[in-house]
This record gives C-alpha cells, sequence and structure tokens, in this order.
C-alpha cells in the first residue's frame, strides 16, 4: 500500500474530451455521465444482467490475456499484474467497512480490456489512486468517449491535502443527501467502528490519504463502450463491472460529470377543431378534433386563460366545461420524452356565445295560442291570460 500525499489545488478538472466527429455522429438520446458510488461501496450498484470480473480466481502473478465471456486483456510483459489477498468479497454493492481486502489488479501501466460484447455501463472499484493513474472509455470506433484521472477525482472532491480528522466537507448525492468527503479517503477496511460512526484517525500517516471511489460510467442512446484502457503507475482496481443493458443512476451515487447529452429533438403539436365557437346551451363542448405530435409526447389539455367563461377542461380528453359567456384559451402539450423529444404545444381559443341552460332565442320567450291574431308575452302573467279569455267570450256572444 503506498503512502503519497500531494496537493493538486492547482489540477485543472478536466473529466472527458469528445472528438468533434463524435458529437456530430451523437443522436438525440445520447448521453455520457460520471457517477461516484457512496463511501465504502466497493462494488457495483448494478446486480440484474451483469457481468462482474473481481479477479478472486487468480493467483498472485501477471494478469490474465483473456477472460471468459468477459473481455480480452491487452498488455505489454510486466504491465498488468494481480496481488492476491486473504479475503473473498466480491464486491459490495452497499457500503461496508472492516471488509479484508480481496484479490486485485495491483499494477497496470498501460492494460486494455476490449469486451466480448459492447456495453452501455461500465463500473470499477478504484483503490488508491495515485498519481498519474487514467481510465479511457473507448468505442467500437476505437474513438475515447470519455477520460478520467486521479487528479479528477481528487479536484472533485476537494484537495487531499485537507483531509484530517476535522475535516468537515461533503459531496450531495442525487437525491439530496450527503457524504462526509472524507470517507472517500482511505481504504475502508482499514475502518473500524460502525457504518454510522466509522472511525479513522486521518491525521497519521499509517495510509495514505487516498481515494478510494466506485466510479460508474453511464452511456445512452446509440452510444456504447467497446473497450476500457487503465494506464499510469501502479493503477490499482478491482470489481470491474459491465452490461450491455441500458441502466439507470441511483439516488445514492453522486453526480461527478454530465459529460455529453446530445440535444433533444422537437416536436410540433397540430390540433384544429373546427366548433371553437359555440352557440349551444350544453354546459360541455366536447372539441371535434384531438390534438396530436410530430414526436411521442402524450397528449394532455390545460387552460391558459379561463376569460370571463369561467372554463375547466379534462386533461385527458379536451373536455371543455364553461359557466359563463366567453372566451376560453386551451393549450395542448405534448410532453417531453427523455432522450428524445423536448416537449410542445399549441393553444386554440373557444368562443361561448350564450351561458349554460340559456335560450338561444327571443321567441322562445312566448307563447302563442291559436285564435288570436298575436303572441301573449309570458311576462303579462296569469291575469293577463284571463282577461284574454274573457274577451274572446264576450266577442262571440255579440255575433
Amino acid at each position: 500500500m503506498k503512502l503519497l500525499r500531494y496537493s493538486v489545488a492547482s489540477v485543472v478538472l478536466v473529466i472527458s474530451t469528445l472528438s468533434s466527429g463524435f458529437s456530430a455522429q451523437a443522436t438525440p438520446g445520447d448521453s455520457i455521465s460520471l457517477y461516484f458510488s457512496a463511501p465504502f461501496v466497493t462494488g457495483s450498484a448494478i446486480t440484474d444482467g451483469v457481468e462482474t470480473e473481481n479477479f478472486n480466481s487468480y493467483s498472485t502473478g501477471p494478469c490474465p490475456t483473456s477472460i471468459a465471456g468477459f473481455a480480452t486483456v491487452t498488455y505489454s510483459s510486466g504491465a498488468c499484474t494481480i496481488q492476491s489477498q486473504g479475503g473473498s468479497s466480491p464486491g459490495d454493492s452497499s457500503p461496508a467497512i472492516g471488509v479484508p481486502l480481496s484479490t486485485y489488479v495491483d499494477k497496470t501501466t498501460s492494460t486494455t480490456f476490449t469486451f466480448d460484447n459492447p456495453v452501455k455501463y461500465v463500473g470499477f472499484w478504484w483503490m488508491m489512486g495515485s498519481n498519474g493513474n487514467n481510465v479511457e472509455f473507448i468505442d467500437s470506433s476505437n474513438t475515447t468517449i470519455a477520460t478520467f484521472n486521479v487528479n479528477d477525482v481528487i479536484t472533485f472532491l476537494g484537495p487531499n491535502s485537507s483531509v484530517s480528522n476535522s475535516d468537515t466537507r461533503t459531496v450531495s448525492n442525487v437525491g439530496g443527501g450527503t457524504y462526509p468527503t472524507r470517507h472517500f479517503y482511505r481504504s475502508p477496511s482499514a475502518y473500524t467502528g460502525t457504518l454510522s460512526n466509522p472511525i479513522m484517525e486521518y491525521n497519521t500517516m499509517t495510509y495514505a490519504n487516498e481515494p478510494w471511489v466506485y466510479l460508474n460510467l453511464y452511456v445512452a442512446g446509440s452510444i456504447s463502450v467497446s473497450k476500457v484502457r487503465f494506464t499510469g503507475n501502479n493503477f490499482e482496481f478491482d470489481n470491474l463491472t459491465v452490461t450491455g443493458s441500458e441502466v439507470h443512476p441511483t439516488d445514492d451515487l453522486v453526480l461527478v460529470k454530465k459529460i455529453y447529452e446530445a440535444p433533444l429533438d422537437d416536436q410540433v403539436v397540430t390540433w384544429a377543431p373546427t366548433n371553437t365557437t359555440y352557440s349551444g346551451t350544453d354546459p360541455e363542448l366536447i372539441p371535434d378534433a384531438e390534438a396530436t405530435s410530430s414526436g411521442t409526447g402524450a397528449i394532455t389539455y390545460e387552460v391558459v386563460d379561463a376569460g370571463t367563461s369561467g372554463c375547466t377542461v379534462e386533461a385527458a380528453t379536451g373536455a371543455i366545461t364553461y359557466t359563463a359567456i366567453g372566451d376560453c384559451v386551451v393549450r395542448a402539450i405534448a410532453a417531453e420524452v427523455p432522450g428524445s423529444y423536448n416537449s410542445a404545444h399549441t393553444d386554440v381559443t373557444f368562443t361561448f356565445l350564450s351561458a349554460p341552460g340559456s335560450s338561444t332565442s327571443d321567441d322562445s320567450k312566448h307563447l302563442a295560442f291559436t285564435g288570436f291574431d298575436s303572441v301573449v308575452p309570458l311576462g303579462l302573467g296569469l291575469a293577463s291570460l284571463i282577461a284574454g279569455f274573457g274577451a274572446l267570450r264576450f266577442a262571440r256572444r255579440r255575433r
């Protein structure tokens, strides 16, 4: 175990560089992002449908050149070696302390793992990150899509020279929780106490203040990783995990960098009902056309401006209810489709010419009787009607 402390105050963060050719070929939905697992995690949080090489089946000596069902390993003589340990842990996906180290790769001055099949996720436990350690993620065209080195780790966490018993710095995870920065330094196997109260004497040099992190690279869309290359003196790692399935980070992870995210396509919403002027008396109006989108976003509806109409709209169907004469502006919305389309909308104005339940003509306010030369207004009341009938009887007697 190396004893090394160094300052990185002047180091510039250089997480990932993408070639212009790669960016030009990217399509909506493509993304590359890098996360740390929680402190004291030594294995991938992804356990279903993955392949993991924990090197526990190998003895001290040269790295294998082929790992069945996983990858071929390329390195020059003496550039990749394995260190056998007494522990047998295959890697813990949950935090754990005081667990003896198991066998790991203890030196990779320049070693490439070429996976049997392209993968969408690569994770590994980066042990005792040392100056000069660098990892490259390479696609099937041999283009480096992301690079990361130990200085990036320390720059993100903060100078390792500040790690001490009184260090109160923290980093935030995706879910909004925090982890003490100092817990990412030194081997989890050397901690005592409990997970809720881990004990480490940071002010002594029994162990170097080097980062121990489980690193997770997620890619999505048309992007995949075909190779991972480890370079630099004494690059030590374990529990290399991959999957060809597209997986997503969990809330307990720490986002280090969204390396690349392709812009989403725009979608166009079309909505052209013809019954936008309404003179009926039913309190509900159902537009005679539904909204559609050029993309795949789900359509919903909402009122933008109810005006004097007091209108509301059913979000799923677009059915409108109103209470008074006036205009109602309704918006049809196509939802964002993560990785594919931006959200979009269009507005339509509906005009209500009469209040619900009202008559549509003044003629309906009159009552006609056969035998009269004119209609009798309903507003005259019952007395007027009786008088009218009396006048009719009198006229017939005089004939």
